[in-house]
């Protein structure tokens, strides 16, 4: 299957988000039952690579 990139968990009130960051490194995203899960991965992926090459530095 590969390497993690993203876990999504709906919960009853909201959402918990998990990015892969690097190898041994995670981002995690907690939203409420209006986040926008499109939305916010289109946001989040500049945000885990620029993440990442900071933490590999």
């Amino acid at each position: 299957m590969g390497e993690l990139r993203e876990v999504i968990t709906r919960c009853a009130g909201g959402h918990i988000v998990v990015y892969a960051v690097g190898q041994t490194n995670l981002l995690v995203v907690l939203g409420d039952e209006g986040l926008d899960i499109n939305r916010l991965h289109l946001y989040s992926r500049p945000a885990v690579t620029r993440l990442g090459e900071l933490l590999a530095a």
